[in-house]
């Protein structure tokens, strides 16, 4: 109704610049106490949304910013499969995980990065993200949900010299 009476009032999508029909907002806050993301009140048509997710996992983009060029919020995995869909989420899990065991490779060679990661980091168990700890109880949860012991999970060293990295 709004778009006939007052079309000049019509919200346009900034990705594809026609009146946003299906709004959709990059982020929705989820995790609770143990992460919080950036605010991002951006809102795009959903199908702009998914194709700009879509052409990010493309070009092996894990860290896929809000269309918005101002704007620092980068989609988390929930965003992602709340917007794109569970086979887009699954591509974009599994280009993070190839992407955060490249990362440990590379820090297990500079022996003083690896010596403050075996203490004060543990790596995720599901996606062999690097987490770190500053203080609070043993029971941690990652960005992709997965939750686990402290005290239990593998350092940076124990990660790189097993099968961890192999079998996930």
């Amino acid at each position: 109704f709004i778009r006939i009476v007052f079309p000049d009032k019509a919200r346009l999508c900034d990705v594809c610049f026609c009146p946003i029909h299906t709004p959709t907002k990059c982020c929705q806050q989820t995790g609770g106490e143990h992460y919080k993301k950036v605010d991002c009140t951006h809102e795009f048509c959903k199908g702009c949304l998914e194709q700009w997710i879509k052409q990010g996992l493309d070009g092996r983009q894990i860290q896929i910013r809000c269309p918005d060029g101002s704007c620092k919020f980068v989609f988390s995995g929930d965003d992602v499969k709340r917007i794109a869909g569970s086979m887009v989420y699954d591509q974009f899990v599994n280009l993070g995980n190839e992407s955060y065991k490249e990362r440990i490779k590379e820090v297990v060679t500079d022996p003083l990065m690896q010596k403050y990661l075996d203490t004060h980091t543990r790596v995720c168990p599901n996606c062999s993200v690097i987490i770190e700890r500053s203080e609070g109880c043993n029971s941690m949860r990652c960005p992709c949900g997965q939750s686990f012991q402290w005290t239990t999970a593998h350092n940076i060293s124990q990660a790189h010299n097993s099968n961890v990295l192999e079998a996930i």
